[in-house]
């Protein structure tokens, strides 16, 4: 019987092996990401200790067959800056986080940036300066990190106008618990944890989606107007302030989404999988409510601080044609927010201004 028990589990830790490299050589074709990156001292993003911050590994192409992420030397989805920065040279800086970096671009020229630099250069007579927008959005940034880009990098550069697209990085802390003193003290031994790189408890959670959150009805879901903002509220104002000791002119955008509540509710459970993946405390209603209620805060700090403000989603259209996932634009999604923005912005540009 033991011999029996412990075959058994031998075969299914070889198969879960094996199902695990699979995972990760098919990531590595597709995205050119993946654990051998790590074993290959490669990995996509590297900390700058003199910038204090994250960024991806400068000078370097991460090619898949989905995408290919090609990096400046200053560690971001972008071609390289010219310095010092050509004189008639009017420079952009889009900040914000994988939206703006670019998640479901197959190439640099798909990204918002690219597509925004075009539309701007494009609809300018050759008496006009010519357009720079620069791609400052890192994958995984957080307001705070947001604030230090502007702060140790982007204020470096030489720029004229800013862009913030905040996207929800920070609402996902909504979910996370608090830590009593009594855990804070807890001298308890540790628990096993399973590593983050693994691929198949990501394969396995993102696929579960669906019976979690049925299950979690059952449970106490979050109620959003109950969450406690103040530390967004102070985030998002400290990021605002970086921007305007700038004093440069900010436009700062409404963040959208996929799902919107004029759609079926398969079509909305459908179009909000990811949002509920990273954000498991909140149903799709839910998450509709908080998004409001962040992108009404973001209007009335951007406001206050004499910023001007647009919300992309009275702007932009939901749906899969629009968006790769809850969040994310498609590249068509790109192109079309890009000419939104162009819009938006062009009063504020010097070529327009008389």
């Amino acid at each position: 019987m033991l011999r029996k028990s412990r075959n058994t589990l031998v075969i299914t830790l070889a198969l879960l092996l094996l199902i695990e490299i699979a995972l990760q050589v098919r990531s590595h074709i597709r995205f050119g990401q993946s654990v051998f990156n790590a074993l290959a001292n490669e990995t996509t993003y590297q900390f700058n200790e003199q910038l204090g911050i994250k960024l991806l590994r400068p000078n370097h192409t991460l090619a898949g067959s989905n995408a290919v992420i090609t990096t400046n030397a200053l560690g971001l989805r972008d071609d390289d800056l010219e310095s010092p920065k050509p004189e008639n040279q009017y420079r952009i800086a889009l900040v914000g986080a994988s939206t703006v970096m670019g998640t479901y671009t197959r190439n640099n020229g798909d990204t918002l940036s690219y597509q925004l630099q075009d539309i701007l250069n494009n609809s300018l007579d050759k008496t006009s300066r010519p357009m720079r927008v620069i791609n400052a959005g890192i994958a995984g940034y957080s307001l705070q990190d947001q604030r230090k880009i502007v702060d140790n990098l982007l204020s470096k550069l030489d720029v004229d106008h800013y862009i913030l697209y905040t996207g929800f990085n920070d609402l996902g802390g909504y979910c996370k618990p608090s830590q009593s003193a009594a855990e804070k003290d807890d001298y308890s031994l540790p628990t096993l944890a399973l590593p983050k790189w693994l691929l198949t408890t990501e394969l396995i959670t993102k696929n579960t989606v669906a019976l979690r959150t049925s299950l979690a009805k059952s449970q106490a879901l979050l109620n959003p107007q109950d969450v406690d903002k103040s530390e967004f509220s102070h985030n998002l104002e400290a990021l605002l302030q970086s921007l305007k000791r700038t004093e440069k002119p900010v436009l700062v955008i409404g963040n959208a989404a996929a799902f919107r509540r004029d759609m079926p509710q398969e079509q909305q459970a459908n179009l909000s999988e990811t949002a509920r993946y990273y954000n498991g405390c909140f149903d799709t209603a839910g998450l509709l409510t908080l998004y409001d209620a962040h992108n009404d805060m973001i209007r009335t700090a951007s406001e206050e601080n004499g910023m001007r403000f647009f919300n992309l989603q009275s702007e932009l259209p939901g749906g899969e044609e629009w968006f790769g996932d809850s969040s994310h634009f498609s590249v068509k999604g790109n192109k079309r927010v890009a000419e939104i923005i162009a819009a938006k912005i062009a009063p504020d540009l010097p070529n327009n201004k008389e």
